[in-house]
């Protein structure tokens, strides 16, 4: 993203993206109003009514104080801020632990003097009722469950295109272009057997068990379908506890 010179905008860019979906973007400009501007565009494509979310990265630099007073405001887990304090080195522990809950990803620096990202993190922080909330702390999950929604609905849409909508007991002679709640589910459940097979995803048959597919009572054209994924988790901490004996 661009803007001007003088005054950095990043409206004209982000009115230039218009349909093209865009996973990752790279945002050279963490002012309050353009972040702003950014957390409604992405939270709009990731709306069930747009589905093109994608996921924002930038770096804010400044003392430890000021960069957590920075996070702390904000509650997007579609953007994943850096923080900085200096380079080649930042903050130490406990630092960096209150730095990942103010919505500040962290980073390490290697004795070769190689940054390495240590905990990519959103700046989702509360819930909708303003109680803290870690269900979108690391970025793994909302990507997770943007490739997730992406591939149910390819699987849906390739396999029924043009369908006719029937209740489970409508027998189907060959050839007839109808799906059934039992239809989709098993597409979704084979969806769900690669994202096992693909790492992301766990516990198939947990996940088989709780899948709802039904037509709603109100609608015959529409199918309602409860989708509970269990995302694969990431090994962050390694806690061995060694009782020797002499």
């Amino acid at each position: 993203m661009s803007g001007g010179a003088g005054n950095p905008d990043v409206t004209a860019a982000i009115a230039a993206m218009a349909g093209q979906w865009y996973r990752w973007i790279a945002v050279p400009y963490t002012d309050i109003p353009n972040i702003v501007a950014l957390e409604a565009e992405l939270a709009t494509r990731y709306s069930a009514t747009v589905q093109q979310g994608g996921r924002a990265f930038a770096a804010i630099t400044g003392s430890h104080a000021a960069t957590l007073a920075y996070g702390a405001v904000r509650n997007s887990p579609h953007i994943s801020m850096l923080g900085m304090q200096g380079s080649p080195t930042w903050c130490r522990l406990p630092q960096l632990s209150i730095a990942l809950f103010d919505g500040i990803s962290t980073y390490t620096v290697d004795d070769a003097g190689t940054c390495h990202i240590e905990a990519a993190i959103t700046q989702y922080q509360t819930n909708a009722a303003g109680v803290d909330d870690s269900a979108y702390l690391y970025i793994n999950t909302p990507e997770t469950l943007e490739q997730h929604r992406y591939n149910v609905r390819a699987e849906i849409a390739l396999r029924y295109p043009r369908h006719k909508l029937a209740a489970d007991s409508q027998p189907v002679a060959p050839g007839q272009p109808i799906a059934r709640p039992k239809d989709i589910k098993a597409a979704m459940r084979a969806v769900y057997q690669r994202e096992v097979d693909a790492g992301i995803m766990e516990q198939f048959q947990a996940y088989a068990d709780s899948l709802y597919v039904e037509i709603d009572p109100n609608n015959p054209n529409r199918v309602n379908v409860v989708d509970q994924p269990n995302l694969v988790n990431q090994l962050r901490v390694f806690a061995n506890l060694v009782q020797f004996r002499v």
